[in-house]
């Protein structure tokens, strides 16, 4: 295999502000990823923060919109908002809770070798060839997951309140599953891109571009596998 052994996989540097051009590394396998705990801890206790005036407001609005559900005109405007408050408070609850609980895990939860990865936060225990397709997925901050179209169904539970799932998918597919690379002790980028190295590697398809955002990653090309 071109640029590495059997233990090792090359992918593209990553860029910064000032270089967009950077030589490609070698990853060693495996690759073991932590939680990054103050990430989790201050994200967690900052959401809920920001999340109970919404949950608030929307306490103070439920007896108004279950008027209006009653037929009471009256009240006909609070239906809508409190609706969206409640979404906001339920979403932001969700989140605070999953990075807190991140935040408590001591062991590694999202493993890479030459085999496949185990993803301990999903339960999830992939082969490389059985990935049909891993597309990176942007966040605002850059890169937060991965989403795999497997050639089977899967059984590992997603939970749609993660950083990086989060907006991507409001409903499980049976045979996708995305996996996040924030928040973890492991930069973002390595962990990404060894996982489409690794994909390619055994016959899957690599998409680093998707149709609504492009970073300007460079691709990997096969002469890097």
């Amino acid at each position: 295999m071109n640029g590495g052994t059997v233990d090792e996989v090359e992918i593209p540097g990553e860029p910064t502000l000032t270089r967009s051009m950077v030589p490609s590394v070698l990853v060693r396998l495996p690759v073991e990823a932590g939680t990054h705990r103050s990430k989790n801890i201050v994200s967690g206790l900052l959401l809920v923060f920001l999340g109970a005036p919404s949950l608030s407001l929307a306490i103070l609005l439920a007896p108004a919109a279950f008027g209006a559900a009653l037929g009471n005109q009256h009240f006909i405007a609070s239906i809508p908002m409190w609706l969206f408050l409640l979404f906001i408070s339920v979403a932001m609850t969700g989140v605070a809770l999953t990075c807190i609980a991140d935040a408590v895990r001591k062991a590694s939860v999202l493993i890479l070798d030459a085999e496949g990865f185990t993803d301990a936060r999903s339960g999830a225990h992939v082969k490389w060839p059985e990935i049909k397709r891993a597309t990176l997925l942007f966040t605002r901050s850059g890169i937060g997951s991965v989403d795999l179209h497997l050639r089977q169904a899967t059984t590992a539970w997603q939970n749609p309140f993660r950083i990086g799932v989060l907006g991507f998918r409001s409903r499980p597919k049976p045979d996708h599953l995305i996996v996040s690379v924030a928040f973890l002790d492991v930069r973002p980028h390595v962990l990404a891109f060894t996982i489409l190295a690794l994909t390619r590697r055994h016959g899957g398809e690599a998409v680093t571009k998707t149709s609504f955002v492009d970073l300007g990653l460079s691709p990997i090309t096969p002469s890097s596998l």
